[in-house]
């Protein structure tokens, strides 16, 4: 089979490679659609820190080739999400709702991410093993794109959980969103907290190129930090990956807020105001979202809001162009087999 390499910072290649081996509880599926991520854009720039080469894409939707003998959820043939991230589905923390921190595999067991992760292979193959097959693939429904339902396997949830536990807690809350490395998380939380009902959704930092989405997506762009009153927000996302703009979050929040980070920060240390998040109580989430614990909201929310999100998508490009779509450096495209 085939399968696309990131070799070096700004090269893909086609190389062959070995067939994956079906297990009992695994499946083998063919993905049918693969589209990029904010994580993606850093691994081919250079920026993810992650050692290459590497099997590259993540968020796919597939076809079921084959299942192995214990499985009963799915059955050949089915059109399934594929998450990211790998889960066994029944140890603690999977049980718990916890699936990002699978006490089965080693931490950031994921695909398209390579050795780091345990080299569970990548999205941009011919052929890809599941390895809990019962506990990770979920069938999607038919009036469901395949092009659309690619984003079910990162960027939604990860939107969602910055946004709708919140909202859930604080109905019509304003929310302010903070852009920058990871903008596509960015206007995946506007179009969730306005689909859910906030009174006002202030998006800063965004690329230039992607503002019309902001507003597509019944959101504001703020250009400038003068545009951002301090202590107003009860929820707040950093998708920037930039300390200044975290602080800049920090300080909009108003008293007992609640801020997402959904990007990850390399350095050993990260300044933090931390006198300023005491005084108001501040609650803080950070860590990888648990994308198959939240699918079935995320699905649903996807349909009932279907036309809506297809605007996020910039492209749809045929498979042999994969490397185009990953060469972009910013923006969702999906690439798609025949």
């Amino acid at each position: 089979m085939k399968e696309l390499l990131l070799t070096a910072p700004g090269k893909l290649a086609w190389q062959h490679a070995e067939e994956p081996v079906l297990t009992k509880i695994g499946a083998l599926v063919r993905p049918l659609a693969v589209s990029t991520c904010d994580f993606d854009h850093l691994l081919y720039s250079g920026h993810s820190g992650l050692p290459l080469p590497l099997a590259i894409g993540h968020e796919c939707v597939a076809e079921v080739l084959a299942i192995g003998s214990d499985v009963t959820s799915i059955s050949v043939g089915d059109r399934v999400s594929v998450p990211l991230q790998v889960n066994c589905g029944i140890c603690r923390q999977c049980r718990a709702g916890r699936s990002s921190s699978c006490e089965a595999v080693p931490w950031l067991s994921c695909f398209g991410l390579g050795l780091a992760s345990g080299n569970w292979g990548g999205a941009m193959s011919d052929i890809v093993a599941v390895p809990y097959a019962d506990a990770m693939l979920t069938n999607l429904p038919a009036e469901l794109s395949t092009a659309s339902a690619t984003c079910l396997s990162c960027n939604m949830p990860d939107a969602y959980r910055c946004v709708a536990p919140q909202l859930a807690r604080n109905p019509g809350a304003p929310v302010l969103i903070v852009a920058g490395a990871f903008d596509n998380i960015a206007l995946y939380s506007a179009g969730i907290a306005t689909a859910l009902g906030a009174s006002q959704v202030d998006v800063y930092g965004i690329h230039p190129s992607a503002r019309d989405k902001v507003e597509a997506m019944g959101a504001r762009v703020l250009l400038g930090q003068n545009e951002i009153a301090g202590n107003h927000y009860p929820i707040a996302v950093d998708a920037s990956m930039d300390p200044e703009k975290l602080a800049l979050a920090i300080h909009a929040c108003e008293p007992a807020a609640e801020l997402t980070l959904s990007t990850m920060y390399k350095a050993k240390s990260t300044p933090l105001p931390l006198m300023q998040m005491f005084e108001k109580c501040l609650s803080i989430a950070t860590g990888q979202p648990d994308v198959r614990s939240s699918i079935k909201s995320v699905v649903q929310l996807l349909i009932a809001e279907q036309d809506k999100f297809a605007l996020l998508i910039d492209e749809v490009q045929p498979w042999e162009t994969a490397s185009l779509a990953f060469a972009t450096g910013q923006g969702k495209r999906v690439v798609m087999r025949d």
